[in-house]
């Protein structure tokens, strides 16, 4: 634990948050957040899980913010005056940091991979937490673990906070961990969970990675599926689980950030790939592109067109409900004022 322990620094953290207790922090930081979550998931009685998760997960987001907002008002101290110190640096994410057994990443653009557009890489951590939450809902069903995610806003930037799932580079089953050199597909289980998963949420099957050694997956190249040593299955990486919009000429990776939103994708007519205008999914990209530029073209110009036209309707209808109201109010009144006048 890369943990600065002067007083003066404490004395510091207190002005952040005064109510935060470093000892307490430290020791909750700790607990097996991803073991209890799977816990409650798997074993705990139907009419105990709604409550156990709940306070478990208030509990994650608690500490989670503490230490984030830390992490965050310590950005620009010098490596020696910082209460965490960074455990390592990411190619897109800049600095990370693990405490106990939470991890977490700055969602900045630390390699210019969007110009510069920090807004950018706000918006990819925002989809992880998407891509999480729908893989979830039905993977969890089949046999998916998970670990905890929260994302934490202070002072205008965005961290990441994941609870630590004991997997690494030789526990991967399925995805890419190293920017689709090598693609996994070797476990049976976990390809028919992953191709369950990815017909509930509409998603295409498609040749993903950059060489001979392209696999076919369900969901992006670079998502990772885990075989662990507790013998369970885990998914991680989830931040481009759905595919893009059209990208738009003139910015910087825009496949990345810019995604069709859930709702329109497993509604939609056909299948759609998540690797479709990447790198990864250059193997049949005649048919994936065209396929996305379909779907975009009917969200701007049928669904959302649509959608304000509704918006329209229900206003007008209500000015009109409203306008008849008063009318009725008005014609109430006079009557009250005429009975008051004959009496």
């Amino acid at each position: 634990m890369n943990l600065n322990s002067n007083s003066s620094i404490e004395n510091n953290l207190k002005l952040i948050d005064n109510s935060i207790n470093i000892d307490e922090m430290i020791k909750c930081a700790d607990r097996n957040w991803t073991g209890e979550f799977q816990q409650i998931m798997h074993s705990c009685p139907r009419i105990e899980r709604g409550s156990k998760l709940r306070q478990l997960t208030e509990d994650f987001v608690k500490i989670a913010s503490q230490i984030g907002k830390i992490i965050i008002s310590e950005r620009y101290l010098p490596i020696e005056k910082k209460f965490l110190k960074p455990s390592k640096k990411g190619f897109a994410g800049g600095e990370k940091f693990i405490l106990g057994s939470i991890f977490f990443k700055y969602a900045i653009d630390s390699e210019n991979i969007f110009g510069g557009c920090q807004e950018s890489a706000i918006k990819i951590a925002g989809h992880e937490l998407k891509g999480l939450t729908a893989l979830m809902s039905c993977g969890m069903l089949l046999g998916l673990n998970f670990g905890l995610m929260c994302l934490i806003d202070y002072r205008g930037f965005r961290l990441s906070a994941i609870s630590c799932i004991p997997i690494n580079e030789n526990t991967i089953i399925y995805g890419s961990c190293d920017g689709g050199k090598n693609v996994y597909t070797k476990h049976k289980e976990m390809n028919e969970i992953m191709a369950k998963c990815g017909k509930i949420l509409n998603l295409k099957k498609h040749i993903a990675g950059i060489n001979e050694n392209a696999k076919s997956l369900y969901g992006p190249c670079d998502i990772e599926g885990h075989l662990c040593n507790d013998g369970k299955l885990y998914v991680v990486d989830l931040a481009r689980l759905w595919p893009p919009e059209t990208p738009r000429s003139g910015l910087l990776g825009c496949h990345l950030y810019r995604l069709l939103r859930p709702e329109l994708v497993t509604h939609y007519s056909k299948p759609l790939s998540s690797d479709a205008f990447s790198a990864f999914g250059k193997f049949d990209a005649e048919s994936h592109d065209p396929e996305i530029n379909d779907a975009t073209s009917y969200l701007h110009r049928i669904i959302i067109p649509t959608f304000a036209k509704t918006l329209i309707k229900i206003e007008e209808t209500q000015k009109i409900f409203h306008k008849a109201m008063c009318k009725d109010f008005n014609n109430n009144n006079n009557n009250n004022n005429n009975n008051n006048n004959n009496n």
